[in-house]
């Protein structure tokens, strides 16, 4: 019997960067163990942030505005992909959590 995550993975009438970031979330991070951290709460995951890095990477985006300004464009697939990633609508936090990630 084909499990649900598998069949995602597979194939379906959805697309392969969709299952890729669904399978993301299915991996089983070790939470953090420091009891008094300093500075800013995270606003996002880890999952949340590994999958926007692989939307950045799928679609060779060169910078954190790029990737916010393709999310931001009001069609049926970049919906899919934001709500894929585990994001909301609102994305203005986005930019600042992840502007420390660089690809070359």
């Amino acid at each position: 019997m084909i499990k649900h995550s598998q069949r995602i993975a597979c194939g379906s009438s959805e697309s392969i960067l969709i299952g890729i970031l669904y399978l993301i979330g299915l991996i089983p991070w070790p939470e953090s163990q420091m009891m008094k951290k300093r500075g800013r709460p995270y606003i996002y995951s880890s999952t949340v942030i590994l999958r926007c890095f692989i939307v950045r990477l799928w679609f060779r985006m060169d910078s954190n505005n790029a990737l916010h300004e393709f999310l931001g464009m009001n069609y049926v697939y970049n919906k899919k992909i934001m709500k894929a990633c585990g994001l909301t609508p609102q994305l203005t936090s986005i930019l600042r959590v992840t502007e420390n990630i660089f690809v070359p």
